[in-house]
């Protein structure tokens, strides 16, 4: 069964990471990029019965997991500041100048 939702999940991920996808329905190609979570976990599973050989994945998984959780809590430690725009102008290339004011640390 796990091989299935793997194969499903993965195809998902796919149909939906294809440029037509991202350009006209974003948001599908985000919520579905979501599905990577239960991607990791139908893949613990899937090894958990040992049924041709001991399971390898979770020493291939442990080093990314960690990094990203170590990420994640970075990221989410870090204070925001913010930052004032003193003029906001349109060029006539039709790109914005945004002066920022200088933040102090």
């Amino acid at each position: 069964m796990t091989g299935v939702l793997l194969t499903l999940v993965v195809c998902i991920i796919y149909v939906f990471a294809t440029q037509t996808a991202r350009k006209y329905i974003f948001s599908a190609f985000w919520i579905s990029h979501k599905f990577f979570y239960a991607l990791y976990i139908l893949i613990l599973l899937h090894g958990c019965t040992r049924l041709v050989q001991p399971p390898y994945f979770p020493y291939y998984f442990l080093i990314p997991a960690i990094l990203f959780l170590a990420d994640k809590t970075v990221s989410l430690s870090r204070k925001k500041k913010e930052i004032s725009v003193i003029q906001a102008e349109l060029l006539p290339s039709g790109e914005f100048a945004l002066p920022f004011k200088p933040a102090c640390l």
